[in-house]
């Protein structure tokens, strides 16, 4: 089950919230009234406070006080945390006390097999989860816990588990990657070559079969739903099914494919293998690294998209934005340093921290919409830390310490507006990624702390308002334990000590140290602080809803849909391109040519929705062929009949395939498709989606999926697209099973054909 089906549940016996929104560059002025003022919040040496009724104080370094709720509340240590990395600060008080929360926390998740919880109310295993946490921080607190962990989602193929989610898992969610950057940060930290190999040989297993089934010819990017945010109607407009999502491409799901691509390069030359080998990953990471920065960058808005929309659309971007995406993009250097520090300029971040998405859905209460996630927060400061952007460093620390001090706990989300971890869909306790994202800030950004196959390497932040010293005891590096000690502000390092020689800012701790090593650094301010986005609390209007398209006998094209509250003008868009903008609920296309046709709603002040489904003209008079499955060659006894029409069961195994004619009158590109049903599980969850290989003549086209619809409404619905470009007479068209084509559940890869459809393109 995953989070949207719990959700639910918890929803029915009487639960409810959700998440916040975001901030953009150079956002329209919006009436102050409009938008309530967020009460202002503090840190300070012992303490957060804010508004004037609302504070935190720690009492001792094991004891935290707050009077956020009703009532005093209090965090009183009762776990023993020697076994971990100690952390002291005379002079900042609050944020000694909150390392010791929050060390706890990781130990009480910690389930009893071994493995990592996701938090409190969360009790499963889950990739993206344990993946994140291990990456951020828990990896080094939690070595064996993180590598048991990683080790329970791996399937009997040996390739990495897309946890249950959108129309049946995998290849519609497709940010199982997200393993490799926890597994790589756990072998440059430990040096275990036993892991290596056992990482390398999952992560090329997995990245292989990513390459077969959910790769986009055209722009070189991935397909598959945003990474984390699984809960598709948050951040998807309402239109776009399971196979909509699977045809578009998702920022931070292409940052983490780049990321394997480059790891396994890394591995396999860390394990000696041949030079071509590695080379091959090197290079693909490289090229994906090349199409990410050309196709999701948004130039009027100086940062980048959330997602492309399908193909069918032109492969048109959202003009929102995501932050996790973007973190990572920065973080992980697959933006140049020129374009990070544009992005992290523009980012848009609201009072209480950088929401998910930006502009907010107006369709979506809060969880990822309208929603601040503490590690997601974390990661946009490493990202600030990785440029030197310290506005952006000391805005995440802030937020993070924040919520955890004042809820006592390292919560799940908070809604964007107010801060409050109430109001959210369900907001769990010490939430795993959040406690690896508050001790993220201490190990990576304080003390700069980085593993890298050549060494530890040392590049601390330290924002204003944080007083030093700052004091890390027993940091576990391969066979050394490093004591870190950090005096000063800002991020210039003037002076590296290890065991008071004097070593020179770009120090690296060699692999092969050994014993406990002191190592001491001094700092000063560069005076280039950098800058952030705090923008507006914007939420878009309403999507258009229920466009349809009607062509007359003289060549028009009519479209009509339903006008939506709060909606000024609609834009009218073919084959991708704006055509013009117009009042009302109706608009002609005399042109008399075909194209694919989709709407956006502006408000008043000229903040755009989501674009709307899309509708085809077939104004050349060339209607779709459509082939029924009954008609072709597929196993005996699979054909099935209701009062209605009649289906092809194909079920898996190397016999159970469909052959059919396809006769072609007008030569020209086509869109191949598929009337299907999958009735073995929800759209929101589970993992049964049926997946199939498409072959034209002979020859491989690609990947053809049938996400469940079992809560959909309607039974039936479309497999994706794929191109096929044909000449006029007759071509024989199958589906046929590969072992590429497994999916997550590996048992039940089925669907229910219906017919073949094959569209002539404009």
């Amino acid at each position: 089950m995953n989070r949207f089906a719990m959700i639910l549940a918890i929803l029915m016996v009487g639960c409810a919230g959700g998440p916040a929104p975001e901030p953009a560059p150079k956002p329209p002025e919006i009436p102050p009234k409009e938008y309530p003022v967020n009460e202002s919040f503090q840190i300070l040496p012992d303490r957060v406070i804010q508004g004037t009724d609302k504070e935190a104080v720690a009492l001792s370094p094991t004891s935290i006080k707050t009077t956020y709720f009703p009532g005093e509340r209090t965090w009183t240590l009762k776990s023993d945390i020697s076994a971990f990395p100690s952390f002291t600060s005379p002079q900042m008080p609050i944020l000694e006390a909150l390392y010791n929360l929050t060390l706890e926390e990781a130990q009480l998740n910690i389930k009893k097999e071994g493995t990592l919880m996701a938090g409190k109310a969360w009790t499963g295993v889950w990739t993206r989860d344990i993946s994140y946490a291990i990456h951020l921080a828990l990896g080094i607190v939690l070595p064996q816990q993180s590598m048991n962990s990683l080790k329970f989602k791996v399937n009997a193929l040996e390739q990495v588990i897309q946890d249950t989610g959108t129309g049946g898992s995998w290849p519609i969610s497709t940010d199982r990657v997200v393993w490799a950057i926890a597994a790589w940060d756990i072998y440059t930290t430990s040096g275990d070559k036993a892991w290596l190999e056992y990482a390398y040989r999952i992560l090329k297993n997995t990245a292989e079969k990513d390459l077969a089934n959910v790769v986009d010819p055209i722009t070189g990017l991935y397909f598959g739903e945003s990474s984390f945010m699984d809960w598709r109607e948050q951040t998807y407009p309402k239109w776009m099914e399971p196979k909509d999502i699977y045809e578009s491409k998702a920022l931070g799901t292409n940052v983490l494919h780049q990321q394997v691509l480059s790891i396994l390069g890394q591995m396999a030359k860390e394990l000696g293998k041949p030079a071509g080998e590695a080379k091959a990953w090197t290079d693909r990471s490289a090229k994906l690294a090349t199409s990410i920065n050309k196709e999701f960058w948004l130039a009027d808005k100086k940062y980048l998209s959330v997602y492309q929309y399908p193909s069918q659309m032109g492969n048109l971007l959202s003009d929102k934005t995501e932050t996790l995406g973007s973190a990572l993009a920065v973080y992980f250097g697959v933006t140049d340093p020129a374009k990070s520090k544009i992005i992290m300029e523009n980012l848009p971040v609201v009072p209480f921290g950088p929401p998910i998405i930006y502009p907010q859905h107006a369709h979506a209460n809060p969880y990822h919409n309208k929603a601040i996630w503490p590690f997601v927060t974390a990661y946009y400061g490493l990202a600030g830390a990785k440029i030197g952007n310290e506005a952006a460093v000391s805005f995440a620390l802030k937020s993070n310490i924040r919520v955890a001090t004042l809820f006592l706990t390292n919560k799940e989300n908070l809604t964007y507006d107010t801060g409050k971890d109430k109001g959210t869909a369900i907001n769990s306790d010490r939430q795993l990624w959040s406690v690896g994202g508050q001790l993220a800030g201490y190990y990576i950004i304080l003390f700069g702390l980085n593993p890298r196959v050549e060494g530890l390497s040392f590049a601390p932040v330290v924002p204003d308002f944080i007083q030093g010293p700052l004091s890390l005891k027993g940091y576990p590096y391969r066979q050394a334990k490093v004591n870190v000690n950090v005096t000063g502000k800002g991020s210039k390092i003037v002076s590296l000590q290890v065991n008071g020689v004097e070593k020179g800012p770009s120090y690296i701790l060699p692999t092969t140290s050994t014993g406990e090593l002191t190592v001491d650094i001094t700092l000063e301010g560069t005076g280039n602080l950098g800058q952030i986005a705090l923008s507006p609390l914007l939420v878009g209007p309403r999507d258009p809803q229920g466009l349809k398209g009607s062509l007359s006998a003289d060549g028009t094209f009519t479209l009509t849909w339903r006008a939506q509250p709060g909606v000024a003008k609609t834009e009218i868009y073919k084959n991708g391109k704006l055509l013009t903008t117009v009042e009302g609920a109706t608009w002609q296309d005399t042109s008399g040519t075909s194209g694919v046709y989709f709407l956006r709603s502006l408000d008043e002040m000229g903040l755009g929705a989501n674009y709307s489904e899309y509708v085809y003209s077939s104004s050349h008079g060339k209607s779709p062929i459509i082939v029924k499955a009954e008609s072709g060659i597929y196993p005996e006894g699979s054909l099935e009949k209701d009062e209605t029409q009649s289906w092809v069961n194909l079920v898996k195994g190397t016999d159970k395939l469909l052959s059919l004619e396809l006769s072609i009158l007008t030569a020209g590109n086509y869109n191949l498709s598929w009337k299907y049903f999958n009735d073995n599980g929800p759209v929101s969850t589970d993992n049964k989606t049926g997946i199939r290989t498409l072959k034209v003549d002979g020859k491989i086209l690609g990947t053809q999926v049938f996400p469940q619809r079992g809560g959909a409404g309607e039974r039936f619905g479309s497999s994706n697209s794929l191109v096929a470009t044909l000449s006029e007479g007759i071509h024989k068209v199958e589906l046929i099973f590969l072992p590429m084509n497994e999916n997550m559940n590996i048992d039940i890869n089925e669907a229910g054909i219906v017919h073949l459809e094959a569209r002539l393109l404009p």
